[in-house]
């Protein structure tokens, strides 16, 4: 049982909504309910507006994000440098949140689909305003690929010379691995070179547009394959970067002549030189645009 000792006032919230109040050694006074707080009327909320345009087309895609906000009464609240304090959360079609903060901002959207925007402020009285807005970028998947995809390392470098890349290849002593995924997950410890191989289908409606591979994440360098032809690499020589600068941008490679209506074969060589690898994020075949 608490026994409070030392203090000069002890108040008591009872359970029958009633509170007490004891000052020293006096008698205890009870209250019928406590008192009300009176607030003064502040006026009108403050407001928020946004400006959301994507900048280009194609992905990976530039979004400029312009927030507005008014205070109505009163100043908003700001940050050190005197501009209003504004916050942005950015929902992607991949189930993360990004989270931004000023009026402007400028913001790389990798992977296609709807982008719902979240902007907030404050006032100097604490009264917050939000608003929402969404951009889609489009991007629907038109064919699937299985789940999981034949999978092999290669520590010697060698798979290219013996035609790991080729269509007919036979690659039924390879293992199953998960797309997306890391190999790890599966391999256990392991940086080098690793080879994919998977089989998709496309109609002959579908090879009359122009379609495109989209690779939301591969770790690090990548060479695709479309039937035993390199139809385009994401790698340290192609981008002139660093692979501390490509693992996690997202990239795409139009199919080109390489696809055909029926079975198609994709094979995909990743180079990993330290901590996890391969395919990570989802792949899909998009229609592309310029």
């Amino acid at each position: 049982m608490f026994k409070p000792e030392g203090y000069r006032t002890i108040i008591r919230v009872l359970e029958n909504g009633k509170v007490t109040e004891q000052i020293n050694d006096l008698a205890p006074q009870t209250y019928d309910a406590p008192r009300s707080v009176n607030r003064p009327d502040l006026g009108a909320l403050p407001q928020i507006s946004v400006n959301a345009q994507r900048v280009g087309r194609g992905l990976p895609a530039t979004l400029q994000l312009k927030a507005v906000p008014i205070a109505t009464i009163g100043e908003l609240a700001v940050d050190l440098s005197g501009a209003p304090l504004v916050y942005w959360e950015i929902f992607t079609p991949d189930g993360d949140v990004v989270m931004l903060d000023g009026p402007e901002q400028t913001y790389t959207a990798g992977s296609p689909g709807l982008y719902r925007l979240r902007a907030s402020t404050v006032d100097v009285f604490g009264r917050p305003a939000h608003t929402w807005s969404q951009i889609d970028l489009g991007g629907k998947a038109i064919a699937a690929f299985p789940a999981e995809w034949n999978f092999s390392i290669d520590p010697d470098n060698q798979g290219e010379s013996q035609g790991w890349y080729r269509e007919r290849y036979n690659d039924a002593k390879w293992i199953r691995l998960p797309v997306p995924g890391f190999w790890e997950d599966v391999v256990g410890p392991y940086d080098g070179y690793g080879w994919y191989r998977v089989q998709f289908t496309l109609t002959t409606d579908m090879i009359k547009q122009p379609l495109a591979i989209f690779f939301q994440g591969v770790d690090e360098e990548a060479w695709v394959y479309l039937n035993g032809q390199l139809i385009g690499e994401r790698t340290v020589e192609s981008t002139g970067r660093p692979p501390v600068d490509i693992w996690d941008k997202s990239f795409k490679v139009p199919l080109g002549r390489g696809m055909r209506a029926g079975r198609n074969t994709l094979v995909v060589k990743v180079h990993d030189q330290g901590q996890a690898g391969g395919i990570y994020g989802p792949v899909m075949i998009l229609i592309d645009e310029p």
